[in-house]
């Protein structure tokens, strides 16, 4: 699912809501390689949740996974 400044990566015909699904090639998919396929930086997937659960971004993904990216913030 992609929010926030991650829709302007959204596939054309993608939902409104943010949701997209992928067909990848078969092997070791992780959220890496899901925001590569999606053209986004490696710098903008760093935050990274799994049907809820925060996960990394080497995370191996198994299928039907939701996967939400958010744009990491800055505070102080």
């Amino acid at each position: 699912m992609l929010l926030g400044m991650h829709r302007a990566y959204l596939p054309p015909g993608a939902a409104e809501d943010g949701r997209v699904t992928l067909d990848l090639p078969a092997g070791r998919v992780t959220p890496a390689t899901v925001a590569a396929a999606l053209g986004m930086p490696p710098d903008a997937a760093r935050v990274v949740f799994r049907d809820g659960e925060a996960i990394a971004t080497d995370h191996r993904l198994g299928d039907g996974d939701t996967v939400t990216f958010l744009w990491p913030i800055g505070g102080g």
